[in-house]
């Protein structure tokens, strides 16, 4: 028993150092580009519409057999990128530049473009009936003078789980508070809002937020913000019975500005440019400083975890005991914003702020460059 405790403890330990090896590397690759030529533009086609509004993609989402691409007013949904798609128009809802759209495999949600003070939901059917709100007018009249807030670096309106449940936050009167609601999609010509609960804690109440990001990781939800009142870092937990829990600074007295989740670890991106990694969400270890800013992260067939910044793409890949980290080619991408990250049809597909990118998958990975590798003990 003691045996298998420390070869645990070793497999642990060696994670931490390998991560902390090649942090500085990995995240650092959009300080220098490894290719020498432009073979790559070879790789990557483009596709644009004639109306130029079109092109700039707030998010992607390949869902089953089919590629969803939103765009301001339209998500738009691909069988082939040599054939004219579907669209689904949202109406009154207009997914701006200032958030990104949440896409799950069941519905996409935004901000209303007017004010605040409601979030859209629809499924991927071209509908009359195809559109829920979440509206500040749901909820109890003690927060109607609150309002749904944006996230900060680009992040997504909120954070969904398994369940349909959807997670965002409201602010008001110096507070701050978590709304979940249930979005039923079993008629998926008419999705309905159900189940709609309140959540705050006495670290939620009268003070000067700053927020991180949120996500939702083994059965709970997670949020990370600096209070001004009182000075300090809190995460909050949110589980699925709905218990709240604030954890207090465990990540070392910084806001998670991005989380993300690798081979069975939750990863935070905190403020200042370090990186920390937790397995249960309240005991986080410190890895590192990365020094650059990730817009976000796929992980692609459970062993690729991609990421981005702005216009340069970077991925892990864990095999045989180890991570090699690796830059891709996208001269051709350069200038645009990256939005998302993909596989679709066996290519790897690239949203932008000025169309969708595509490649064979197995080809860009041939060409990819190894930055760095390590092994676990």
């Amino acid at each position: 028993m003691n045996l298998n405790i420390s070869e645990n403890k070793a497999k642990i330990i060696g994670l931490l150092i390998l991560l902390v090896v090649i942090i500085a590397i990995t995240f650092n690759c959009t300080k220098s580009n490894p290719f020498k030529t432009n073979e790559d533009e070879k790789l990557w086609e483009q596709f644009l519409f004639q109306n130029t509004r079109l092109n700039f993609f707030s998010n992607g989402r390949t869902v089953n057999d089919k590629f969803y691409a939103v765009t301001e007013e339209t998500v738009f949904i691909f069988k082939d990128f040599q054939i004219e798609p579907e669209l689904i128009m949202l109406n009154s809802y207009r997914p701006g530049y200032d958030h990104k759209p949440l896409l799950t495999d069941n519905y996409v949600a935004y901000f209303s473009p007017t004010n605040n003070s409601s979030i859209g939901f629809r499924t991927f059917i071209q509908s009359v009936n195809n559109l829920a709100e979440l509206g500040i007018w749901h909820l109890d009249e003690a927060y109607e003078n609150y309002f749904f807030r944006r996230n900060a670096n680009y992040r997504t309106v909120g954070a969904t789980n398994d369940k349909n449940d959807f997670y965002s936050l409201i602010l008001g009167e110096g507070n701050v508070c978590i709304v979940r609601a249930n979005i039923d999609t079993s008629y998926i010509h008419n999705p309905k809002i159900t189940e709609i609960d309140v959540f705050t804690t006495p670290s939620m109440e009268n003070g000067n937020f700053k927020f991180g990001d949120m996500t939702y990781f083994k059965g709970n939800y997670y949020l990370s913000f600096f209070r001004g009142l009182d000075g300090k870092r809190h995460l909050i937990e949110l589980s699925d019975e709905g218990i709240i829990r604030d954890l207090g600074d465990v990540t070392f007295n910084k806001v998670v500005n991005a989380f993300f989740e690798f081979q069975g670890y939750l990863f935070g991106i905190l403020e200042g440019g370090g990186i920390a990694n937790t397995v249960d969400g309240e005991n986080w270890n410190y890895l590192g400083t990365i020094g650059a800013i990730v817009h976000d992260f796929r992980v692609i067939d459970d062993n690729y975890l991609f990421y981005y910044d702005v216009d340069q793409i970077c991925c892990w890949v864990a095999e045989n005991n180890s991570i090699y980290v690796y830059q891709l080619p996208t001269s051709n991408i350069a200038g645009r914003l990256i939005t998302s990250i993909n596989k679709f049809n066996d290519m790897l597909i690239i949203t932008t702020s000025n169309g969708i990118f595509y490649a064979d998958f197995e080809k860009v990975m041939k060409e990819k460059k190894l930055l760095t590798t390590s092994t676990f003990i």
